[in-house]
């Protein structure tokens, strides 16, 4: 059995640069390691599930279709899709292009520049009516691609509100509305064409529109994909209209284990999965320190809209732990029941024996018996780690100890756990002071292609870092007593470029040029919008006033 790999990346604006440099080092380093072990199937490594929240969903979808269909295009460090994509090709002058049919009243910048990226890394493939493929080393057979949408109309999801079957006439429904959403795919052998790309392109851009900076997209929906299915209100074909996925879900780390839990399905699956959690920023606390004695109704209005928005966002993060938290509480009640053994006479260890028999009988009726031998031998090994248990039953014999193994597989069953255990997640960040383009809304990036390249060359040694450290622990001897991947046999073949300093009075410039230049577009689209809707010249010089100094202080001058 291989291991698997979900990648959860992050919103990020122009820092997908330094995602983009995680990315490559990271498939490279399993490509390189499957080839080593490529008569090693039980070594292999394999890149199953992709998530990814505005930037990021568009680095996730540029990596299913080059993963599955052209691994060339993912060879070379500074040639490869995702570098020309996030270093190379977007930029400010082609995102204040005012000659590509933008209307000026739906974004400051222009969304169908992004359009003509995302045409010539996913569509240009198919302008050759048969184009070559080449499968990637790292990439399983078959991906499951997911993108965090945000959309404005809305979702129903009902359930009945009153039920008794004694009383007629009487029902109800309680109908929430979600706007939260997804959009999300299997992308196998016969997904290779111009068809499936252009809907899955469209919904990456959607995924990644930006409020105000870029504008809404529309998609069409319909009510059988498996974002809805079985649990939406049903509607036939849909129009919605999506912004940015990360408004809602920035941290899609969530959204990766429900589309493992799709593809683990075996009770032993989970020994061989991994996360990977690629951002160019580690989350923390958004609390705030408002205080009552100083709330007037402009900064309670603020506080609402802060809490809202981080609120919206916090269930699919925390939601990574969950399993976690089951997983040691059932820990927790195994070395009680350990510890009732240790005391128990041989006719209650018997007893108990007998009737965990029964019990995974029935519970393995439609597994095989070595699937379920295998299964404990794995707890055992686990539960022999780190504990005191093999110690505490020594007196009763080694009888005893398989007794509480078979226990605690019908615990675990019955906690529907047991084909669960901790998610081990690897994540890859890195600080603010690190990144030249941590700067307004993580926008400088765009401002100039050296700071791009820079911060994609962080992402790559963070990778590397990354990477090293799983090295470091095979050869102290601890991959797997730590239950860590067995990412190990590849070497870094070229040595990363040293990072220039971008600090001082040259990058203070370049952005007081690009300043100028961005003041004009936000000045002009804002002045014509406000016209249009015919505010007065007063509130018109009191906004773009307003906007100006917001930009000023972004820019840091």
């Amino acid at each position: 059995m291989s291991y698997r790999i979900a990648i959860a990346i992050s919103g990020a604006v122009s820092l997908g640069s330094y995602e983009a440099g995680v990315a490559f080092e990271l498939i490279t380093a399993i490509g390189q390691h499957n080839q080593n072990n490529r008569d090693r199937p039980d070594k292999q490594i394999h890149i199953d599930v992709l998530t990814g929240a505005s930037a990021g969903g568009m680095t996730a979808t540029i990596l299913a279709q080059k993963l599955l269909f052209d691994a060339p295009a993912l060879a070379e460090p500074f040639t490869n899709d995702l570098y020309r994509a996030w270093v190379q090709e977007v930029d400010i002058s082609g995102l204040l292009s005012a000659d590509l049919g933008d209307n000026p009243r739906q974004s400051l910048l222009s969304s169908n520049f992004v359009d003509t990226i995302a045409q010539k890394i996913l569509l240009q493939r198919y302008e050759d009516p048969t184009p070559t493929t080449a499968q990637h080393p790292a990439a399983a057979s078959t991906l499951q691609l997911a993108l965090a949408m945000s959309n404005l109309n809305g979702v129903d999801y009902a359930v009945d509100a009153f039920k008794n079957g004694s009383l007629e006439n009487i029902t109800g429904r309680f109908i929430q509305t979600r706007f939260q959403d997804a959009f999300s795919r299997t992308v196998g052998k016969d997904s290779d064409n111009k068809s499936f790309w252009t809907q899955v392109k469209q919904a990456a851009r959607a995924c990644g529109a930006f409020p105000t900076a870029f504008a809404p997209l529309a998609l069409e929906r319909f009510y059988t994909e498996p974002d809805y299915f079985g649990k939406a209100v049903p509607f036939d074909k849909a129009r919605f209209t999506y912004v940015d996925g990360g408004t809602f879900n920035n941290y899609p780390l969530g959204m990766a284990k429900k589309l493992a839990d799709t593809v683990d399905i075996n009770p032993l699956d989970y020994e061989y999965r991994y996360y990977f959690y690629i951002s160019p920023n580690s989350k923390d606390s958004t609390r705030t320190s408002f205080d009552a004695d100083t709330a007037n109704p402009l900064n309670t209005s603020l506080a609402i809209t802060s809490a809202i928005f981080n609120q919206a966002r916090f269930q699919d993060w925390i939601m990574t732990g969950h399993y976690n938290d089951l997983v040691a509480e059932m820990d927790v009640r195994a070395y009680a029941l350990c510890e009732h053994l240790r005391t128990a006479d041989a006719a209650a260890i018997a007893a108990i024996d007998q009737t965990s028999d029964m019990f995974l009988e029935k519970i393995f009726a439609l597994e095989s018996a070595r699937d379920q031998a295998r299964e404990a031998r794995i707890l055992a090994e686990r539960y022999r780690h780190g504990t005191q248990a093999e110690a505490l039953l020594s007196g009763k014999g080694e009888a005893a100890f398989a007794t509480w193994i078979k226990a605690i597989q019908v615990l675990e069953s019955g906690g529907r756990l047991h084909n669960r255990d901790n998610m081990q997640i690897y994540t890859v960040t890195a600080a603010p002071d690190e990144l030249a383009s941590d700067g307004l809304f993580a926008f400088v990036g765009f401002l100039e292609e050296r700071f791009r390249a820079h911060d994609y060359n962080v992402g790559r040694r963070k990778a590397r870092e990354l990477l090293s450290r799983l090295q470091q622990i095979q050869r102290e001897g601890r991959l797997e007593q730590e239950h860590h991947l067995p990412l190990v046999d590849f070497t870094f073949t070229e040595p990363l470029p040293d990072l220039p300093n971008l600090g001082g009075v040259g990058i203070r410039e370049v952005k007081y040029q690009v300043r100028m230049e961005l003041s004009r577009r936000i000045r002009q689209r804002l002045n014509l919008w406000l016209k249009q809707e015919k505010a007065n010249w007063l509130v018109r010089k009191a906004l773009l006033w307003y906007a100006e100094e917001k930009l000023k202080k972004q820019l840091y001058l």
